[in-house]
């Protein structure tokens, strides 16, 4: 069974090139994946939630 890989908002920002304040505007428009609650002050994205929302931008832009 694989091992489910997470980031944590920085390693977010880093990957998508974009805020804090940005991703979590994109959120509140359900324009980014919504990251999962791991203890009372974190939160972390599924890595495929990420990537799928990222490939998802690029083919927006081929059209």
């Amino acid at each position: 069974m694989d091992q489910e890989e997470w980031l944590n908002v920085r390693e977010v920002m880093n990957r998508v090139a974009l805020g804090r304040t940005s991703i979590y505007k994109l959120m509140e428009c359900r324009q980014f994946p919504r990251p999962l609650r791991m203890g009372a002050k974190s939160v972390n994205w599924r890595v495929r939630d990420v990537e799928a929302w990222m490939r998802q931008k690029i083919c927006d832009r081929a059209h």
